[in-house]
């Protein structure tokens, strides 16, 4: 019986550092999602290019064209000049670049982690390009202007 009491107690410890360790490792990874919050509902960006510069530095591969990951996000409806907020944790730095359909592409200001969209109907993709000490992501989404 002492012995199934030893290796119950053994387990239990790789367990628990197991768990330690990846707790760690995750705290230096940039974070992989974000979100927008539009007329009081959230939604979750697609992530598309990171970099996290922990040991071993990550990087994403074959990461699909800005043009392309817009297809996987459901695109919100939005009124001229309506203001959508950026929220991704950990406070990042951010740069916004706006996508129109003529696929030209610009960068956008923000206060507050918030952006307007345009007054001009059409359909704009969004990349936020999110800058942390130990790396960097991109997140996409779009609207389409009414």
């Amino acid at each position: 019986m002492k012995k199934y009491a030893n290796l119950i107690l053994i387990l239990i410890s790789f367990m628990l550092f197991g768990c330690n360790t990846s707790n760690s490792e995750e705290a230096e990874q940039v974070p992989t999602s974000g979100e927008i919050i539009v007329h009081s509902n959230k939604y979750e960006m697609i992530p598309g290019n990171y970099v996290s510069k922990g040991e071993p530095e990550i990087h994403s591969v074959d990461t699909p064209s800005v043009l392309e990951l817009s297809k996987e996000f459901e695109t919100l409806t939005v009124n001229n000049n309506s203001s959508i907020e950026i929220i991704i944790k950990e406070n990042p730095s951010l740069t916004v670049f706006e996508w129109n359909e003529d696929v030209e592409t610009k960068e956008v200001a923000f206060k507050d982690n918030k952006i307007n969209v345009p007054e001009k109907e059409g359909v704009y993709i969004y990349e936020v390009k999110a800058k942390w000490e130990n790396g960097e992501a991109s997140f996409i989404f779009d609207v389409e202007v009414k």
